[in-house]
């Protein structure tokens, strides 16, 4: 769970006032906020601290938005001090915090089935009938990969807050959200 600020204690001291049913509905009301803050920094390519994300190299576009998979996969859940919110897609961890790694790749190779036109085809298909004729009649070739270092770089691009950074712009948002939560509490 990103980290409080301390600007937000004050609401946290009126939390512990309200009934369990008042804390649940506030609780509930910023981590809605949080989810469409975090939609925010998608759909305008920024981190909770204003900061742009770096452009894509290999596409035109928004990064983070050519399938739309990690935005759908943010997800918030109530836990006993409050709400977490995170990613189910694994992958989405990799652009929040950014890779900077070197690794080496062992050299590989295998034997490939290609058809009767030259083009490669499975392994299954190679031992299936087509019309009359065995693609496995055709012929293999030998695949050779190289090994090497590979140096991966995926740039940061947080959507959530950073741990030990604070809410960032999200502060005012989600006192906001607290706030409007609570004036509901007290006419209701």
């Amino acid at each position: 769970m990103p980290e409080i600020g301390s600007g937000f204690s004050r609401m946290q001291k009126i939390l512990l006032g309200l009934s369990q049913k008042g804390q649940t509905s506030v609780v509930k009301a910023v981590c809605q906020e949080a989810v469409a803050l975090s939609m925010a920094c998608f759909r305008e390519g920024r981190d909770p601290y204003g900061a742009r994300w770096a452009a894509l190299k290999h596409r035109n576009g928004k990064p983070l938005l050519d399938t739309g998979r990690g935005r759908a996969s943010v997800t918030s859940s109530r836990t006993a001090d409050g709400f977490r919110i995170g990613f189910a897609a694994r992958y989405m961890g990799f652009h929040q915090d950014g890779v900077d790694k070197t690794y080496h790749r062992a050299a590989s190779s295998r034997n490939q089935a290609l058809g009767a036109n030259g083009r490669f085809i499975s392994r299954k298909a190679a031992g299936k009938k087509r019309q009359g004729t065995l693609y496995n009649a055709t012929r293999f070739t030998r695949l050779n990969f190289k090994g090497g270092e590979t140096h991966l770089v995926i740039p940061r691009r947080a959507f959530l807050p950073i741990p030990g950074r604070g809410l960032g712009l999200w502060q005012p948002a989600l006192e906001h959200a607290a706030r409007l939560a609570i004036a509901r509490l007290a006419k209701g």
